[in-house]
């Protein structure tokens, strides 16, 4: 299943996601990124 969503689970790191998006798509003139960060204190 493909999601847009990125997580570091099982030796993934945003190194080699970022080295995948621009080896795979070499004429790509804009990249955004937005990057979260999430505490579970703020959910309560």
């Amino acid at each position: 299943m493909s999601t847009k969503f990125f997580t570091n689970d099982g030796g993934n790191t945003l190194l080699k996601k970022f080295a995948g998006v621009f080896e795979h798509n070499k004429d790509i003139l804009f990249f955004d990124a937005l990057v979260g960060f999430f505490r579970a204190s703020g959910y309560f």
